[in-house]
């Protein structure tokens, strides 16, 4: 009861599929690389620069970000107490060498939300406009919204709302090995 096609349900982690898919869509149009290191400009002077996307994707960072969802911890922090998603991840140091050990993170993807924010335009709304023209049109979206943090990067986690129909567009473009309605964004 109460639940219509057109209500917007909270994705919570299928959010990092769709944050995943923005990354495919750059990659696809040559703007990046899962290889590319370097990531961002807080991490040049010490090892994790050497993070690679691919490493970011596949949660194997090595950052030390806990995903505990107890009060004061990395994740809490992150989704409720930051002006910046993203900020709690990128300012953790390293734990491990990026590759060697899998680690579920939200912090993750939020630092990856924050690099397809980077490389569309670094603006909110460069970054409404690729998500606009590059994901929503192609897949048909009816209502999707992403939700940004107070800096105005999509929380790319968590925080993503779809009506049922929009996620199953989502899914059939995964499932479709990138490709919708005959076009390929990934």
């Amino acid at each position: 009861p109460g639940i219509s096609a057109g209500t917007p349900l909270l994705g919570w982690s299928m959010g990092k599929s769709v944050t995943a898919i923005m990354l495919g869509r750059l990659e696809a149009m040559g703007k990046i690389a899962v290889t590319e290191q370097a990531l961002f400009p807080a991490w040049a002077a010490d090892e994790r620069a050497g993070i690679s996307l691919e490493n970011l994707l596949q949660m194997s960072s090595g950052l030390a970000f806990s995903e505990d969802y107890v009060p004061g911890s990395d994740s809490t922090r992150m989704l409720f107490m930051s002006p910046s998603a993203s900020a709690v991840a990128l300012d953790s140091p390293l734990a491990h060498a990026p590759g060697t050990v899998w680690s579920y993170s939200s912090g993750t993807s939020n630092l990856l939300a924050r690099l397809v924010y980077e490389r569309v335009g670094a603006s909110p709304q460069a970054q409404l406009d690729f998500i606009t023209r590059e994901i929503s049109a192609p897949l048909g979206l009816e209502a999707t919204t992403l939700e940004p943090d107070a800096s105005g990067v999509f929380v790319g986690s968590s925080f993503i709302y779809a009506p049922a129909r929009d996620w199953a567009r989502f899914a059939w473009l995964l499932v479709n090995g990138g490709e919708i309605n005959g076009q390929r964004l990934l």
